[in-house]
């Protein structure tokens, strides 16, 4: 099972997959996704466990008798999902999500005095709740404290029913990707979906209503806010939801608990180890399957399935798979990894003759595993390509371009045979090697003709007698200085720092002078001016 989760855990489509791929062919007696097929597939040791849980969502439209009972409604299966980072994303382009409880306190409803207490309280509490070395029993009086001094801060902020609306409308709020997916499709097929969450029932139902995803088969259990008369929060409903509690302890009054009688299979959704829990209740469940999301601590020790780590990613997790099987005349293999315990994922394959094996060489590296002469800083050139036919199809290039960044990069083309002419350019990005490039030094106070005699871009500038210079030194201003046959020069310039000190200094110089990061605007409405005018034309200059 643990391949599974992880699966799921690292694809961002993953409710997509979950409806499309797993659940809706188990549940139509069809076989899983073939892409899923060795991942499914069950060991000796996995056959009392996962693979029963899988076969009875098979026969979810069969009775306990096998006979056809003919319609999905009747089918005895259930969803039970956690939401704040389940079924809501974790993060996004590499910055967090909110959660139900985020939403509240980061919005413009809730003082800055209590954003910083609920923040303490996060610094205080959090830590105690991931705790590996606690028990839920232990950490569940640490849990109560927090929520309730939670709610209770809440409570103080004169909150309103009718702006929770407003608040996740202009929060950051995302459902995971594939969740229309995933909502429709479990509607679409009658399959109760029951959230139980230790959030804020009220957010994580508005988000789904915004989201156009709140289906009649939707349950929610939730601690869900208490208005009074007026509309204002006194409360919270009902007992308390914190995380190690979510299972019939808090909703043995819950009728909805009874009507799930006769569901007996499970898929259980969550990102915490106390939401394994969220079936524990549930009367007469025979098969539960946990997908557990993945997105900060660890809790793979809840879910079942041999453990995949870094250094047995081979044959010897995968013995049982048919689909290790199905590769048997696969000679030919193409192995992309990041870590030394990669280079083995195709041991065990059947039949291999050759494997290119590519390394993406992120953090550590592990070269010693590949082919191949060692290529380092100083020996990019023909001495570890001296065998390549590559270097030979050169034959003829007599002129060549070379791009690099260290010192090191000038030799590339040592070795091409024939070259006559090779222009070198070097990206300056940490340490510099400028006496590797050729030409002459270009400094702040050199930026003229001086540098540029031998070229012929400057004669091509003959007859160009007007000229809009633009620069932000003082060096600047003689960039001009050596273009033949110039008559008149408007000199623009940008003040960037030290303006009140320099402003002096450049208005003697300069004949316009834009301050403090100014637009190109200035400059863009004088040209366009000069050309509607005609005047370019006429001063004989561009």
């Amino acid at each position: 099972m643990t391949r599974l989760v992880r699966l799921f855990g690292e694809e961002p489509n993953c409710p997509k997959i979950l409806c499309e791929v797993v659940l809706l062919p188990l549940m139509r007696q069809e076989a899983p996704h073939q892409a899923l097929g060795p991942l499914l597939q069950p060991s000796p040791a996995q056959r009392s466990g996962l693979p029963r849980t899988l076969q009875m969502w098979r026969w979810v439209l069969k009775d306990g008798q096998g006979t056809e009972m003919g319609a999905i409604e009747r089918a005895n299966g259930i969803v039970i999902s956690d939401f704040d980072r389940t079924l809501s994303r974790f993060a996004y382009n590499g910055k967090p999500c909110p959660s139900s409880y985020n939403i509240l306190d980061n919005s413009k409803i809730i003082s800055e005095e209590c954003r910083e207490k609920l923040k303490a309280l996060l610094h205080q509490y959090y830590p105690i709740e991931i705790d590996p070395r606690r028990t839920a029993k232990e950490k569940s009086p640490h849990m109560v404290e927090w929520w309730t001094k939670a709610h209770d801060l809440l409570c103080q902020q004169k909150i309103q029913k009718s702006q929770i609306a407003q608040v996740v409308r202009e929060s950051n709020a995302m459902l995971r990707e594939g969740y229309k997916a995933f909502f429709n499709t479990l509607y679409q097929n009658n399959i109760p979906l029951f959230i139980f969450s230790a959030g804020i029932g009220d957010i994580l139902e508005e988000i789904i209503r915004q989201m156009k995803v709140f289906h009649p088969n939707i349950h929610i259990v939730s601690n869900y806010m208490d208005f009074d008369e007026d509309g204002f929060l006194q409360g919270f409903k009902g007992q308390l939801i914190h995380t190690y509690n979510k299972n019939s302890s808090v909703c043995k009054d819950s009728s909805y608990f009874q009507q799930l009688q006769g569901k007996t299979n499970v898929v259980l959704l969550g990102d915490t180890m106390g939401d394994l829990t969220m079936a524990d209740g549930v009367p007469g469940v025979e098969n539960i399957l946990k997908i557990g999301f993945l997105n900060d601590k660890g809790f793979l020790q809840g879910f079942k399935g041999q453990l995949i780590h870094t250094y047995n990613k081979n044959s010897s997790v995968c013995k049982d798979s048919s689909y290790f099987q199905q590769l048997q005349g696969k000679t030919n293999v193409v192995l992309l990894g990041d870590t030394m315990g990669d280079l083995t994922m195709a041991d065990g394959v059947p039949g291999v003759e050759n494997i290119l094996k590519i390394g993406f060489l992120n953090d550590k590296g592990f070269l010693q595993g590949f082919k191949g002469q060692l290529i380092h800083t100083y020996n990019k050139n023909s001495s570890v390509c001296k065998d390549s036919s590559y270097f030979q199809q050169l034959q003829g290039k007599t002129n060549v371009v070379l791009l690099g960044d260290t010192m090191g990069d000038l030799t590339m083309a040592d070795g091409v045979p024939g070259v006559e002419n090779i222009l070198k350019i070097g990206f300056l990005n940490d340490k510099g090697f400028l006496q590797g490039f050729k030409g002459q030094l270009i400094h702040t106070y050199n930026k003229n003709s001086s540098v540029c005699k031998d070229s012929s871009y400057f004669q091509q500038l003959q007859g160009k007698t007007n000229v809009v210079l633009l620069g932000d030194t003082m060096g600047d201003l003689t960039m001009a200085d050596g273009v033949p046959g110039v008559e008149n020069i408007l000199k623009i310039g940008f003040l960037n720092d030290k303006v009140e000190e320099q402003r002096e200094r450049y208005m003697a110089s300069y004949d316009i002078v834009l301050e403090k990061d100014e637009t190109l605007d200035v400059v863009n409405g004088l040209l366009q001016h000069i050309l509607h005018q005609g005047d370019w034309v006429e001063m004989q200059g561009s």
